[in-house]
């Protein structure tokens, strides 16, 4: 196995599929592969020094899932020509094929973020993980067809319903802003790209799960033919072949031109992760200091803190995060990352009405906040659109506070910095 026969195999040549399933070890190259393309995946996404699981997170979720696709077609050989599989070493040279697509995972390493705008960003990583989706499907494919000698349409098959199933279990489990676009909140326009792809993609996997799960059952009740299809080609996992010194030497600089990117990116991911964890724990006065003492450039090109509604985070508060800014008075990039969120249309999935969550002594301290703060006018706007409703519904209003302000009358100054007299409101859409 030599670097030439790695990018033969690439674009699904039967000699280099053959040879890759005959070398003995081709696995253990494959390990360093996925390793080079965990790094180019996550070197300028995740802070590696606190959480370097990111990096290898691509090795176990691969290792799990060419346990299941071997495992799914280990049934499908048995059912249709009872010797699908070899004696022993089958795994083993399967997971050398499954690995050698990890240089495909090498296009993530283009770092879009940085050249372009963050709704044209997400839409261009959304490109590369269609690319290299569909290429490792088709790649696979031509590998089940090549060493189990079966019709493509049937392998096509087996490993489209291996990968429909996958892709509708991780969009499953995945954070993802879907309820916010089908319920018509206005997203931010990078949200909303995220949004609509991952509407688009889940209709797609609904529409055309009877293709593959009938499909599927179709190939395993067809009639067993011994020594026909799905009997593995003879020269799979003999172990006849070994790995050439330059494809380790090349499996070797892949790593380190991934770990030669981390100096450059990963000062901004250890910034993000600071701040980002301050804020998770409810501590938005620490984050806000943190970000005071540095440039927008310091942090990673288009990072978005939390919250984010539409992925239904609902911490730290607004109101929290008003207060620690009133107390830190930080540069204004970092006032406007924040009052962009409240001022935006999704607010209200933000915090679900946060000025009736607040207990006296801290609705009496928000208030003397927002009149205070030049972003006062704009939040209370965002208020007062909800005040009225409140003021109508809510009979517990009032209980005297201390020098006999009323939780009424703090409502009502809210309206009257907003500058509606209480007249109806609707919030505003935008900064």
């Amino acid at each position: 196995m030599t670097l030439a026969t790695l990018c033969r195999f690439l674009v699904g040549d039967r000699r280099a599929i053959l040879d890759i399933g005959a070398t003995r070890g081709a696995w253990r190259v494959g390990i360093v592969l996925v390793l080079s393309a965990g790094l180019a995946r996550e070197y300028d996404h995740e802070d590696l020094l606190h959480e370097p699981w990111h990096a290898l997170l691509p090795l176990a979720a691969s290792l799990a899932t060419a346990t299941l696709l071997y495992a799914l077609i280990r049934v499908v050989a048995w059912r249709r020509s009872g010797t699908g599989w070899p004696a022993q070493g089958g795994y083993p040279a399967f997971l050398g094929l499954y690995w050698a697509t990890a240089p495909l995972a090498w296009l993530y390493a283009i770092p879009v973020e940085r050249f372009l705008p963050a709704d044209r960003a997400v839409a261009a990583n959304l490109w590369l993980l269609s690319i290299v989706s569909v290429w490792r499907v088709l790649l696979m494919t031509r590998v089940v067809g090549v060493v189990w000698r079966c019709h493509g349409w049937e392998a096509f098959q087996i490993v489209g319903l291996f990968a429909w199933s996958v892709a509708t279990a991780v969009l499953s489990q995945t954070p993802l802003p879907l309820l916010s676009i089908m319920g018509g909140i206005e997203l931010a326009p990078a949200e909303a790209i995220l949004a609509e792809t991952t509407f688009l993609v889940t209709l797609c996997l609904f529409l055309s799960s009877p293709f593959w799960v009938i499909g599927g059952l179709a190939i395993l009740l067809l009639r067993r033919q011994a020594g026909g299809p799905w009997t593995p080609d003879d020269s799979f996992a003999s172990g006849s072949l070994g790995v050439a010194r330059s494809l380790w030497v090349f499996s070797g600089l892949s790593v380190a031109v991934g770990l030669s990117l981390l100096p450059l990116s990963q000062p901004e991911q250890r910034l993000r992760h600071a701040a980002e964890g301050a804020l998770l724990r409810d501590d938005p006065e620490a984050a806000i200091r943190l970000m005071a003492a540095h440039d927008r450039a310091d942090f990673p090109p288009h990072w978005d803190p939390p919250p984010r509604p539409g992925f239904g985070e609902r911490k730290p508060r607004l109101t929290d995060i008003v207060e620690a800014i009133a107390t830190v008075d930080p540069p204004a990039w970092v006032r406007e990352i924040f009052f962009a969120k409240a001022t935006n249309a999704e607010y209200p999935a933000w915090d679900g009405g946060p000025l009736l969550r607040l207990d006296d002594e801290a609705l009496a301290r928000y208030v003397a906040v927002l009149e205070r703060i030049p972003e006062g006018q704009r939040l209370a706007a965002i208020h007062a659109a909800s005040i009225d409703l409140v003021l109508r519904r809510d009979t517990a209003l009032t209980p005297e506070l201390a020098e006999g302000t009323s939780r009424r009358d703090l409502l009502e100054r809210v309206r009257t910095l907003a500058g509606t007299d209480g007249a109806e409101t609707t919030p505003p859409s935008g900064p």
